[in-house]
């Protein structure tokens, strides 16, 4: 895969593992650097990929404490936000 969209797969994998109950709601994430190294992967492009599930409300984070997982279902993004009138 191009670099590019590696971190597409790595956020996909987690979206999987969230909505499968392999990361339940309320726990927290492996940290950056064990998420790199799971995948392979710099700790840029998983950064990405947990800025892409935070986006999207299935991951939380506050200063200096791990992400925890919010919700296993995305939420609609304000750039796809619709109207319902």
């Amino acid at each position: 895969m191009p670099p590019s969209r590696r971190h597409e797969r790595i956020a996909e994998e987690l979206r999987r593992a969230i909505a499968e109950g392999r990361h339940p709601v309320g726990s927290a994430l492996a940290s950056e650097a064990e998420l790199a190294a799971a995948h392979g992967a710099s700790r840029g492009t998983v950064r990405q990929a947990v800025a892409a599930l935070q986006a999207e409300g299935l991951v939380g984070s506050r200063q200096g404490a791990r992400r925890v997982v919010r919700s296993a279902a995305p939420s609609q993004s304000f750039t796809e936000l619709r109207s319902f009138a």
